[in-house]
């Protein structure tokens, strides 16, 4: 799953409730709005689903009722706490997009799948905190929202190389940004500036030459199987330390095979964690019911020798939940415990480190 698939929706009944980058909302009306697949990957509110969460960029608004009418914020949720009968939420401000007038997001209300009232009340005419599965920038952009990023410029009045917009992650390489990239203004103001044909008139036409812009995050394949919150929670750990986990069935098909997929989408991955989680049983053709030993599925085996060989050991982190059996050609190789006390996660950072991915350790 990329940052961008997705955004928050929070609404709520107080004019001028976000104006100081915090504020509550009720916890009955978390997902209030929310499609059905959207709920049942991001429910509960847990410590793993905060973290996709965090992820996302949000808009913060208030209710189409509220006198006079007020703007709404885009931003990302930096911190939530769970209180009696709120969640009280902090954020950071996209100073990249100004204030979004309640016309202009009602004009955008099918693009961003915030549905008008027909009969009855509508998705900003009740407080509420829902997730769309939307890439927000990407409309935002097309709306002519984002503001474009200031080419920065030495003592000298010389152009700066090298430097990003400051909402830009900065990252090891520094490529063309690809289609379905976008996750920050930044990005999708640099994305509108290299599709826009020269000379076309519009707002693209009119920007300075932008600064090169961070390309999408290094990707870590993460294999999995039938442990759902296991694997969410290596994708947010991942979201957080400024990597893409990718998770094979979040991926568009495009009409291939499934191993034709696979292919694709392992080409270009810098490393690999693969959750041996205890799935299956096994053990010898003459075996008991009772000699049978906790296994993983078989694709998660087939995926781990896949990644050995292409990117090497140190490359493959296999994470082991319980007394799941390691196959016999994989013994002596380390692996980490999916403890419940969490420690996995400073071990795998670890290994991020130690394989030369840019990770950064206090944001665990």
């Amino acid at each position: 799953m990329q940052p961008n698939e997705y955004y928050s929706l929070i609404v709520s009944s107080e004019g001028g409730h976000w104006n100081q980058a915090e504020g509550s909302t009720p916890k009955g009306r978390f997902h209030f709005c929310s499609v059905e697949p959207v709920i049942g990957r991001f429910s509960p509110l847990n410590d793993t689903v905060e973290l996709s969460l965090k992820q996302f960029p949000a808009i913060f608004a208030c209710e189409t009722r509220s006198d006079p009418p007020t703007p709404a914020y885009v931003g990302r949720i930096t911190k939530v706490e769970h209180r009696t009968d709120t969640y009280y939420l902090h954020f950071e401000r996209d100073y990249s997009v100004d204030p979004i007038p309640q016309e202009k997001l009602l004009a955008m209300a099918e693009a961003l799948d915030i549905h008008k009232p027909h009969r009855g009340l509508g998705d900003l005419d009740s407080t509420h905190w829902s997730v769309k599965q939307v890439d927000l920038y990407r409309v935002l952009v097309r709306n002519g929202l984002v503001r474009p990023p200031a080419q920065p410029t030495t003592a000298l009045g010389e152009v700066a190389t090298g430097i990003d917009h400051p909402l830009a992650v900065q990252q090891e390489r520094i490529v063309r940004l690809p289609a379905g990239a976008v996750s920050t203004a930044a990005g999708a103001a640099a994305l509108l500036q290299q599709t826009a044909p020269a000379g076309a008139p519009g707002p693209a036409s009119a920007w300075p030459s932008a600064p090169a812009v961070a390309a999408h995050r290094p990707r870590v394949f993460i294999v999995h199987g039938h442990n759902r919150e296991a694997k969410f929670e290596v994708q947010a750990l991942l979201g957080r330390l400024g990597l893409e986990g990718v998770i094979l069935d979040e991926q568009s098909g495009r009409g291939e095979t499934i191993i034709e997929k696979f292919e694709r989408e392992a080409a270009d991955v810098a490393f690999a964690v693969v959750l041996l989680t205890p799935d299956d049983q096994g053990g010898v053709a003459t075996a008991t019911l009772d000699a049978l030993k906790p296994r993983a599925r078989q694709n998660v085996i087939l995926e781990l020798g896949y990644f050995a060989a292409k990117l090497g050991r140190g490359r493959v982190c296999a994470l082991r939940q319980g007394a799941v059996e390691i196959p016999s050609d994989y013994n002596g190789v380390q692996y980490l415990d999916y403890d419940a006390a969490g420690a996995w996660k400073t071990a795998i950072a670890r290994e991020l480190r130690d394989a030369g991915l840019r990770v950064d350790m206090n944001r665990l």
